[in-house]
């Protein structure tokens, strides 16, 4: 049985995020996943690979989400959520979950609110614009949120 190389470039990026990362995490974090069998990432099954990467990113966006924001975050926020509005897209009695169908649409961020930076912020900010003019232009305003969430 012939096993397909894969990368290991999502692993480093996520255990250079990793709290704790004292030397040795990669081979405690290895061993866990594969019960105490190996501490080498090569040795891994695909089963126990992906299992430790998903831990790893569950474990990374945590932080994130309990890491407060910035000054610069929070206005950034602030001019997504008018621009949402703009486009008709509304949080209603703190329902949050027409915003975040929009969000985590891969082509507009594929990421919530709370878990983007300032850089990924902006970048939003101008797709977004760039939705709001182009749906002036033609007239469409409010946007329709079923028309991007359907695949």
């Amino acid at each position: 049985m012939a096993t397909k190389s894969r990368s290991y470039s999502v692993f480093w990026a996520l255990l250079s995020k990793m709290p704790g990362n004292d030397g040795d995490l990669k081979e405690q974090l290895v061993s866990a996943a594969s019960e105490s069998r190996t501490d080498s990432l090569k040795e891994l099954t695909d089963r126990e690979y992906s299992q430790l990467i998903g831990f790893m990113a569950d474990s990374i966006g945590k932080l994130n989400k309990n890491k407060p924001a910035t000054d610069g975050e929070r206005r950034l926020r602030s001019v997504v959520l008018k621009l949402l509005d703009k486009l008709g897209i509304h949080v209603i009695n703190n329902d949050w979950s027409a915003v975040n169908t929009f969000l985590l649409n891969p082509r507009i961020s594929g990421r919530l609110l709370y878990e983007m930076n300032e850089d990924e912020l902006g970048v939003l900010i101008r797709k977004l614009n760039s939705i709001a003019d182009k749906n002036s232009t033609a007239g469409q305003l409010p946007y329709d949120i079923n028309k991007i969430c359907t695949n």
